[in-house]
C-alpha cells in the first residue's frame, strides 16, 4: 500500500437490506493533499439515504484510483455491520474511489417488481415477462452494487477522472467536472463488463439545500452521455443494468446497480 494513503475504519449504522440507489457519499469533494477524506456508503431514496448495512463480506473489491495507478482496499474493511472508509491521497488531481459489493438476493412480489422495472427504464425485461406470461410472478434477483466517487486533490490536474476501472458497470467521463464553474456540461460513456452500453437509461441527480431533482437520458448508440450540471452542491449518476440470469441459479435476473457522484463543496 503506498506511503500517502492510509485507511481506517468507522462502524455503520444498520439498514434493510434492499432499496432502490447506491452510492459513495464523502463529506465533501475537495481536499488538500494529505488530508483525511471520510467516505460513506448510502443506500435509499431521493439521494439523501442512510448508510449501509453491510461488512467485509459484502465487499468484492475496493480500489483507489490516482496517478498512481490503484491501491487495493478491501482487505482491511472491518468485518462490523455498517462501514464508512477514511484515507488520505498525497497526489495532486483527481482521485477515484470505486466499490463492488459480492452478489446477493432479492426477492419483489410481482406488483413491485413490475412497478421497479418500469420506474428504472428497464422496459426490454419488462416486456420479456409480459410475452413469457411472467407479469404476475415474483422476481428474483442476483444483484450487484457497481459505484464510484470522484474526489479533487489539491489544485493539480490529472486524468484520473477518465481511467476505466474494474467495475462491471463503469461510468466514465470525458471531460473533468471539476475544471469547470457556473453551467457546464459533463461527458462520457458508459460501460458494461467493459463493453459500451448502447440506448441505456441513466438518472441524473442533484441535491443542494435539502433539495433533489432527477431527470433522465438515454445513452446514444456508442454509448454516449452529455448532461448539463451547475458547479454547485452534490451530483450523481445512476442505472441498472438487468440480464436474464443463467440456468439452475436461484434467480430470474442478475442486476447491477451502478452510479457515480461527485459534488462541489
Amino acid at each position: 500500500m503506498k506511503k500517502t494513503i492510509l485507511l481506517f475504519l468507522i462502524s455503520f449504522l444498520l439498514l434493510p437490506l434492499f432499496a432502490h440507489e447506491f452510492w459513495l457519499d464523502p463529506e465533501r469533494f475537495y481536499y488538500k493533499p494529505g488530508a483525511l477524506i471520510t467516505v460513506k456508503f448510502k443506500v435509499g431514496e431521493d439521494f439523501a439515504g442512510e448508510n449501509w448495512n453491510g461488512n467485509r463480506d459484502r465487499v468484492q473489491s475496493l480500489r483507489l484510483y490516482n496517478g498512481n495507478g490503484y491501491t487495493q482496499m478491501d482487505p482491511v474493511v472491518s468485518t462490523e455491520k455498517g462501514a464508512a472508509v477514511q484515507f488520505s491521497v498525497g497526489e495532486e488531481g483527481t482521485a477515484v474511489l470505486a466499490f463492488e459489493s459480492t452478489p446477493a438476493f432479492i426477492k419483489l412480489e410481482a406488483g413491485k417488481f413490475n412497478e421497479y422495472l418500469k420506474e428504472e427504464g428497464l422496459t426490454s425485461a419488462l416486456e420479456w415477462r409480459r410475452q413469457n406470461h411472467q407479469l404476475d410472478s415474483p422476481g428474483i434477483e442476483h444483484y450487484r452494487r457497481s459505484v464510484k466517487t470522484l474526489l479533487k486533490i489539491g489544485n493539480g490536474k490529472s486524468s484520473t477522472y477518465s481511467t476505466p476501472t474494474s467495475l462491471p458497470v463503469d461510468i466514465v467521463f470525458h471531460n473533468n467536472p471539476f475544471l469547470h464553474s457556473g453551467e457546464t456540461r459533463v461527458q462520457g460513456t458508459v460501460f458494461f463488463k467493459g463493453n459500451i452500453l448502447a440506448n441505456q437509461p441513466l438518472y441524473l441527480w442533484h441535491r443542494y439545500k435539502n433539495k433533489y431533482i432527477r431527470s433522465i437520458q438515454y445513452t446514444n448508440a456508442k454509448g454516449f452521455f452529455n448532461f448539463r450540471i451547475k458547479s454547485y452542491g452534490k451530483w450523481m449518476i445512476s442505472t441498472v443494468v438487468m440480464d436474464r440470469a443463467l440456468p439452475n441459479s436461484g434467480a430470474d435476473w442478475d442486476s447491477y446497480w451502478g452510479s457515480c457522484t461527485w459534488g462541489y463543496y
